[in-house]
């Protein structure tokens, strides 16, 4: 195997470009440098040995063109343009070696070096850099896409001749921001034809030409007109010219959909290498995520300089347009994902029921995702964090082990039998979506309510969920409508939420008289009426959910001789919680061993807290004092 020598003289500034730090030998026009000791590329002026070694392993075919390209045994890419420089991109990508030819100008070096070499970099890093001008201006951030000579640069440069500042010319890195995606800055210059130049901006004597075969002039731009934040992006235009149009000329624009859209913008990438599996995977990712947030279009237009200014002017109108129905493509988009998660979440809780079942063993599914699959109109539209299955506390370890080959492990809680009734099971799959299982064998962590419900009660009335596989089943519409009037009150301090009133308003309305009397005399008969009472009459006020009034009777009659009433009181905190669970038990013996985990949990979780390996076992009763010092002072400031 050949082995790259790499050489080069040590880089003496560090500057932010296109969302990165970048170190470099030499002063970047426009740039200020920053004073950050770290960066995430180096740029080096490499010697000729490094280079002669890399460019003998250019292909043969190659041997003839301008611009020659190869990828090295060690994972090295080596970019070369006769007779002006050559680049070699280390396969870390974190070193990028650099040698000019001749005279050639420091500013087209940096040209070529920030756009081309760096898009090697972008990708080994993980971004996927467009060959992109974006502009912004006071109705918005667009990106113009195309080949060379297109128009990309002419079009910003109409849109700064009224005021608009550039983003980046010619290579664009998006960067995810919420439900949008903002255009990172790039070098404060851009590069135009000269008859242009002189035509929109007035003066072309600032520009250094590309190279000796182009009319191209690299011109520097001023604080005035360059962003020096990322900006959010509010539309991508593909450009798409023609010589003569019979229609008579006149810009038109046709939005695209995602569909559409996917292969023109993956043509669009800056770096076509390297290429593997992983990269074009992640690429597509990244795409079909753009397309699925951000507005694209094609720009059909006649090449006529005299109608470029008309051209400037169609895209304000479009993007005029864009803002006025904004807020209804947001949600779309949401909606959208929102929907595909859920594809993938519900394949895979069907997945794991199935392998519990060859194992024997029948959860029952609890609170948020048997709601999802029962009363709304599609399951995205109600979220969930985790799915909660209620399950046999002898079921625990064949649980585990079912689950283990399906890439799941177990979440690292405090324990305790009395203080977690549960335990939880993980994984991230090749989507990069977390899936959650909580495994409860009582309802509850507090002893007033771990027995409201049993495996058994609800099994006996659990129902099937078709819509999750053969193995679905969840409690019945009587049971659920008690829990989820439970929920808030015994775990989140009686805190209102829309989303659970809402799950109380469709249960409540889905239940028949017959199963709303044993929703009732269930909850008088387990303590737990006023509780009930107090959640309905929350819903019927934000939703009007109709109950019969003998049910609110029934439920309202009992506030005053159930203990669990004392969960409706306002300003609840830990210790409230810690003394009604230790009063919640009537022996001796299961009040000290419920102190003793929630003040002494398991070493392991005590380490695992710090961020200590094995070695923390040395100062092991240092952490329990710590931790018993800092929580009480939490709980005495009202913090906890």
């Amino acid at each position: 195997m050949n082995k790259i020598l790499h050489a080069g003289t040590a880089a003496t500034g560090v500057f932010r470009l296109y969302g990165i730090d970048i170190r470099a030998p030499w002063p970047i026009e426009g740039v200020a440098p920053t004073d950050r000791d770290r960066w995430d590329v180096e740029i080096v002026e490499g010697d000729p040995a490094t280079f002669s070694a890399a460019s003998a392993l250019v292909p043969a075919e190659q041997a003839g063109r301008w611009a020659q390209y190869a990828e090295l045994p060690d994972g090295s890419s080596y970019r070369r343009w006769t007779g002006l420089f050559e680049f070699l991109v280390t396969a870390d990508a974190r070193r990028v070696y650099a040698r000019v030819f001749d005279d050639t100008p420091r500013e087209a070096l940096l040209a070529y070096l920030l756009v081309d070499a760096l898009s090697f970099s972008m990708v080994r890093l993980g971004r996927e850099p467009l060959h992109a001008t974006a502009i912004s201006s006071a109705r918005g951030t667009v990106a113009f896409l195309g080949q060379s000579g297109d128009g990309k640069s002419t079009l910003a440069a109409l849109f700064l001749q009224q005021g608009g500042v550039l983003v980046t010319d010619d290579m664009l890195v998006l960067r995810p921001r919420g439900n949008r995606y903002v255009a990172e800055p790039g070098p404060p210059r851009i590069k135009l034809y000269r008859e242009m130049a002189e035509r929109i901006l007035g003066d072309s004597s600032r520009g250094v030409p590309m190279n000796a075969v182009t009319e191209k002039l690299i011109i520097p731009l001023d604080d005035r007109q360059t962003a020096r934040d990322a900006r959010p992006l509010d539309a991508l235009y593909i450009l798409e010219q023609v010589e003569d149009d019979p229609r008579g000329g006149g810009a038109v624009i046709r939005r695209l959909a995602p569909a559409e859209a996917l292969p023109k913008l993956l043509a669009s990438t800056a770096a076509h290498y390297p290429s593997d599996r992983d990269r074009l995977r992640r690429q597509f990712d990244f795409i079909t995520g753009l397309v699925q947030r951000v507005p694209v279009s094609t720009l059909h237009y006649r090449r006529n300089p005299e109608e470029m200014g008309d051209l400037r002017d169609a895209v304000l109108e479009d993007l005029a347009r864009l803002r006025k129905t904004r807020p209804i493509r947001e949600i779309e988009a949401a909606a959208h994902t929102a929907i595909a998660l859920e594809l993938v979440r519900g394949r895979e809780i069907a997945s794991v029921l199935d392998a519990l079942a060859r194992a024997g063993i029948r959860p029952i599914l609890l609170k948020g995702v048997p709601l999802a699959y029962t009363l709304y109109d599609a399951p995205s539209l109600r979220p969930y964090e985790d799915v909660d299955a209620l399950v046999r506390r002898t079921e625990v370890d064949a649980i585990k082990r079912a689950m283990a080959p399906l890439g799941y492990v177990e979440a690292r809680l405090s324990g305790g039998e009395l203080l977690f009734c549960q335990f939880q099971m993980m994984k991230r799959d090749r989507f990069g979506i977390d899936h959650t299982f909580d495994f409860h064998w009582r309802i509850s962590t507090q002893a007033l309510f771990a027995d409201v419900l049993g495996y058994d009660e609800v099994a006996a009335a659990a129902e099937p969920l078709p819509a999750l596989g053969r193995a679905a089943r969840r409690a019945g519409f009587s049971h659920a409508l008690l829990l989820a009037c439970i929920h808030p009150a015994m775990h989140h301090r009686n805190a209102i939420r829309t989303i659970w009133l809402n799950d109380i308003h469709l249960l409540a309305s889905r239940l028949t008289h017959a199963d709303l009397d044993r929703f009732a005399s269930l909850a008088v008969e387990r303590r737990v009426a006023a509780i009930c009472a107090s959640q309905i009459a929350r819903a019927a006020a934000r939703f009007g959910t109709a109950v019969p009034d003998r049910i609110l009777a029934a439920l309202q009659s009992r506030r005053s001789s159930e203990p669990s009433a004392a969960y409706l009181l306002p300003d609840r905190r830990w210790h409230h919680e810690l003394l009604a669970n230790v009063r919640g038990y009537s022996r001796t013996a299961d009040r000290l061993r419920l102190l003793r985990e929630v003040l002494l949990p398991s070493p392991r979780y005590i380490l695992d807290s710090y961020a200590l390996g094995p070695l923390g076992y040395v100062i092991l009763p240092a952490l329990y004092v710590h931790r018993l010092l800092h929580g009480g002072v939490r709980v005495l400031t009202g913090r906890k």
